[in-house]
Formats: C-alpha cells, structure tokens, sequence
C-alpha cells in the first residue's frame, strides 16, 4: 500500500493512519451507491474517515473530542458529529473538504489489506489436491 498522506487541519499537520478493518469496510459505497450520494452524505463519510484516520498521539483539532465510532452506530451519523465539531471550531471548509476527500480515499484503501498475491494464493487448490 503506498505512503501514509499529509494533511493540514486547523493550524496542524497530521501524517493519517490506517483505521481499523471494520471501519474501512463501513465507508465503503458501491458504485450505485455513490452515484446518488448526497454531498452531506460524502462530508459525512470523510469526516468519519478523518477521525478515524488521526494519529492517536496526535491532538484532535477540536475540544471536546467527539467520541470514537463504534459498531452499531451509523457511519455517517458518527461522520456528522465530527464534521459539525470541525466546522464550529473554526475549520475553514476549504481546508476542511479536501482533507476529508484525501482520509476517506485513505481509509477505503484499507478495506481489504490482503493483496492481490496473496488472494491468488489463498484461493489455489491445495497441493495433491
């Protein structure tokens, strides 16, 4: 998988982690999906996305922190809690939109960390088999 991405985010500089699995696997959209996503809906995407994404060593850019994402919460309602606490505190949309294009793009990468390699390897037929 290529390099980790750089962002600027409200006055900081943040080198962006791989989320967990589940939650790359929870960003994810067919190809449907997206094309009749609405914009707030991608916002929100990102915005789970980029907290996923933040280093954990790393302040967040907003006080109070939200809370992380868990299973059973919806992804984009999650998303619109950290976009909402960004923007109130002050992050301009212009640095805040691409950031969240560049996390989600990220986090979705991390979806499916087998490579192609091994999943042809996984799915050869056993030896004397």
């Amino acid at each position: 998988m290529s390099d980790a991405p750089q962002i600027q985010l409200g006055g900081m500089s943040a080198s962006l982690v791989r989320p967990s699995p589940l939650m790359s696997m929870s960003l994810l959209r067919s190809p449907e999906q997206l094309e009749i996503i609405e914009p707030a809906e991608m916002w929100a995407l990102g915005a789970a996305a980029l907290y996923a994404c933040w280093p954990p060593d790393l302040k967040w850019p907003t006080t109070p922190r939200p809370r992380p994402w868990r299973v059973g919460q919806k992804v984009l309602d999650h998303g619109q809690v950290v976009f909402d606490a960004l923007v109130n505190a002050g992050v301009p949309l212009g640095q805040l939109l691409p950031a969240l294009t560049v996390a989600l793009a990220w986090a979705q990468q991390g979806a499916f960390p087998v490579s192609l390699e091994q999943a042809k390897d996984f799915s050869s037929p056993p030896a004397g088999g």
